[in-house]
């Protein structure tokens, strides 16, 4: 994504491209003052704003659907195990005339593609969908600067595996995080399968993970949840 901005005397001037880089590409976020709009043949939108001398405000944000998630390669999580997954999603950029508003522009860094995740044509909800290696190590994670990092620690308390084809995250209710090195973070989301195998509990932690070393938090959830703990049928989760 490649944004201009352009103050002028009662409006703001924003246009935006989406490129065709390959994803390795995609590993920083530049920013470039007095230089040269984007060209009139890109998507463009004027905002008129009342004049003021207050700073433009940009800022990362999640999606605003749930994420449906798909390891490259499916795996069985077996009776008394638990694993921590690392998941990331795509970024949204914000952008605000100034601190408190009014919010211009709200869209994705690169859009995902569009999902269904339910039991039925008529149950189920429109997301958002993703591939994933699903790394257990987070030395293996790749940081761009387009992607949020989600620890999901899934433990199974059943008597049965669990084969994890897909996942539902349920990302407008997560915040975003800095880490000291840049990389982007949302809180870890904890998922207990009861005994019986026919639900979960969904625990969203407080604060960035502790692996997100001198975290900030940059923005918070679209969506606030009223309490921290869910329980869901455990095919409202794992499809």
């Amino acid at each position: 994504l490649s944004l201009s901005v352009q103050r002028l005397n009662t409006e703001w001037h924003i246009c935006q491209i989406n490129g065709s880089a390959a994803l390795e590409e995609l590993n920083t976020a530049s920013v470039e003052l007095n230089t040269q709009p984007l060209d009139e043949q890109t998507t463009c939108h004027r905002h008129v704003v009342k004049q003021s001398k207050k700073p433009l405000l940009v800022i990362p944000a999640l999606a605003d659907r749930p994420v449906v998630t798909r390891p490259l390669t499916p795996f069985l999580l077996h009776p008394g195990q638990e694993a921590r997954l690392f998941v990331s999603t795509t970024i949204w950029l914000q952008v605000y005339a100034y601190s408190s508003g009014p919010l211009l522009l709200d869209i994705p860094t690169r859009r995902p593609s569009d999902s269904w995740f339910g039991p039925s044509t008529r149950e189920g909800d429109v997301c958002y969908a993703a591939r994933t290696h699903a790394r257990l190590e987070l030395a293996d994670v790749p940081l761009r600067s387009f992607r949020a990092i989600t620890p999901v620690k899934i433990a199974n308390k059943g008597t049965e595996a669990l084969t994890l084809e897909r996942l539902l995250l349920p990302i407008p209710n997560l915040s975003v995080f800095a880490a000291k090195n840049g990389s982007l973070w949302t809180e870890e989301l904890s998922i207990v399968c009861d005994e019986g195998m026919t639900s979960a509990h969904l625990n969203l932690a407080k604060g960035a993970p502790s692996m997100a070393a001198a975290a900030q938090r940059l923005a918070g959830p679209r969506t606030p949840l009223e309490r921290g703990v869910l329980t869901r049928a455990l095919g409202a989760i794992f499809g």
